[in-house]
């Protein structure tokens, strides 16, 4: 069965065997004038001021301080109550909100989709075993250049690994562990290492809590 070109950004799929399971959130701030909207699945990176914001068109060095999952908390302008959101709205707030949670544990793995944002040609767009090993930046959208940041229906993220820029760089923000059809049932979605747009595991690599850098 075909692979389907629809990113649903990072999934929590466990943590690095071996390693001591740990499935809590950890609390963060978003400052509440961020007009950029933040989704279930989305990497954040923590900005000079502290809060964290939505990682949009990483460069391929950008250390990243987790997976936005859980939703936010927030005071609502337009309902003068205190909101519960899958996602930053990106408006609606007034002063700071209350947490807003992610996954910052660094031996989280994810299961995401993979895409090219350079090209169309399907085997740019697979990831097959000679990835695995690698590191890798994500983009937006649906690849091959077509941007778009998450569903406000779901909440849910538009992120994929991008294959383009895969390689042996330190700095990319994610490591290639695994190809999803070493796990995932036959004909599942995501499951076809010959076909693009194939599922792969991945941990953290250039992360908050897996280097002694600090943010800048």
């Amino acid at each position: 069965m075909a692979n389907t070109n629809a990113p649903f950004g990072f999934i929590p799929y466990g943590v690095i065997q071996g390693m001591a399971p740990n499935f809590g959130l950890t609390p963060r701030k978003i400052l509440y004038t961020n007009t950029t909207q933040i989704f279930m699945g989305d990497p954040v990176t923590t900005q000079t001021s502290g809060y964290i914001a939505q990682s949009s068109a990483p460069s391929g060095t950008t250390q990243i301080a987790g997976v936005f999952w859980g939703g936010c908390e927030y005071y609502s302008t337009s309902g003068k109550i205190p909101r519960q959101n899958t996602y930053w709205p990106g408006s609606d707030a007034n002063a700071d909100p209350f947490p807003a949670f992610l996954i910052s544990n660094p031996n989280a793995t994810f299961l995401v989709q993979v895409a090219n944002s350079n090209t169309t040609a399907a085997a740019s767009n697979t990831a097959t075993l000679a990835n695995v090993g690698m590191t890798a930046n994500f983009a937006f959208g649906t690849g091959n250049g077509t941007a778009s940041v998450g569903n406000t229906n779901s909440g849910r993220s538009t992120a994929y690994l991008d294959l383009y820029q895969a390689g042996n760089t330190s700095t990319q923000p994610f490591r290639i562990l695994q190809l999803g059809s070493d796990f995932l049932p036959a004909g599942s979605p995501g499951s076809d290492p010959t076909t693009p747009y194939n599922w792969v595991l991945v941990a953290f690599n250039n992360q908050e809590m897996r280097t002694t850098a600090g943010h800048s």
